[in-house]
């Protein structure tokens, strides 16, 4: 998955098949809209949560009945002082 727009359409794909899957919701039922964040939500559906994260080789999307949120990243080789910039003694041990 490179362009934009392949993952634009994966998330998409991804995004009906668990509608349909999860909630018997077909795709030509949802309506998205963002609030003053950008963060997107279904206009008809308030009680369904939905976020999605992309990156260079793949996509993910996740529902729930609550406010949810997920995120993906490229995996690296690991950087010890990366590392410590985020993670505290415990977490480094």
């Amino acid at each position: 998955m490179k362009s934009l727009e392949e993952q634009r359409k994966a998330s998409a794909k991804l995004l009906s098949y668990g509608l349909c899957m999860t909630y018997q919701i077909e795709e030509k039922n949802i309506d998205i809209v963002h609030n003053c964040f950008g963060k997107p939500f279904f206009k008809e559906f308030r009680d369904i949560f939905f976020n999605i994260a992309h990156c260079e080789n793949g996509v993910a999307v996740i529902f729930s009945d609550r406010r949810v949120g997920i995120d993906i990243e490229k995996v690296r080789e690991y950087n010890v002082f990366s590392a410590r910039k985020v993670f505290d003694e415990f977490e480094m041990d």
